[in-house]
């Protein structure tokens, strides 16, 4: 819990987000984000012979969580230590593809995805691509163009059931509200599978923008947007933003399965009025 220490021990995305429940106000969300199992159950190791290395652990459910987590682990060379990069919950009851290669062992990657795409192979454009279908399904729900192409899966239901709420109040009072799904410029990394596909694990941003009407204040929706709100001079207008860390299995393209989220951990990283 000290954000000294924390350089040392997170990078990239989880950095971001452990920053963000560290820095703030205490609250369940923020605990249960902070409580990582010492159970390892599983240990991903890769068989790159180079540097940077990305391995991965499974850890076993903590007390306050229904479901084990994935960690996604870097070092930079031989001398530094591992940090995790990324990590999410992994949906209860979801059995992970096998990880590896029967030719290579075990193969992890990076793709960049920045404003330029240079340099973007075939590999990067599909991950890209998928990753921001998905957005859209989860901006969209079953009105985007790319809701049939992804199985249903547990966030996607989670986030339906929070907009439908926070609407019902906004519509209470009068507003209006203004919700984007974005994929930012990132790293993403994954693991080629057994089967020929890859597990895959990226960030997608969300910022939505609350208008209360009729000169009624628009304020935190939860305990967890209030723990990131660094005032409490309310206006007519919020806006919050979230990160979502989402594991994405693609399968081999074979035209019969469809790529599925097997994983995610949702963040506020930032509210304010506006």
């Amino acid at each position: 819990t000290n954000p000294e220490l924390l350089k040392n021990r997170a990078s990239e995305s989880a950095y971001t987000v452990l920053q963000s429940a560290i820095s703030t106000t205490p609250n369940p969300a923020n605990a249960q984000l902070l409580n990582f199992s010492k159970n390892i159950k599983n240990q991903i190791i890769s068989t790159d012979k180079s540097w940077p290395r990305v391995n991965a652990i499974v850890t076993d459910t903590a007390e306050d969580l229904s479901s084990e987590r994935f960690l996604l682990i870097k070092q930079d060379n031989i001398l530094s230590p591992y940090k995790v990069i990324a990590f999410s919950q992994i949906f209860p009851d979801t059995q992970l593809p096998r990880i590896g290669n029967d030719t290579s062992g075990i193969n992890s990657f990076k793709i960049v995805i920045s404003d330029k795409q240079e340099n973007c192979d075939d590999n990067c454009k599909e991950i890209t691509n998928i990753f921001k279908q998905y957005s859209d399904v989860l901006q969209n729900g079953i009105a985007s163009s790319y809701a049939s192409t992804f199985n249903e899966d547990a966030l996607l239901k989670e986030v339906e059931t929070s907009k439908a709420n926070v609407k019902k109040s906004i519509a209470d009072n009068e507003g209006v509200d203004e919700l984007a799904f974005t994929v930012p410029a990132q790293n993403i990394y994954g693991f080629d599978t057994i089967d020929g596909g890859k597990l895959t694990m990226g960030i997608i941003e969300s910022s939505w923008k609350r208008t209360a009407g009729a000169g009624r204040q628009s304020m935190p929706a939860n305990d967890e947007e209030k723990s990131v709100t660094k005032t409490e001079a309310y206006t007519s207008t919020f806006l919050v933003k979230y990160y979502y860390t989402i594991m994405l299995y693609i399968p081999a393209s074979d035209g019969v399965h469809k790529p599925i989220v097997v994983g995610a951990t949702r963040k506020a990283i930032s509210a304010e009025p506006q």
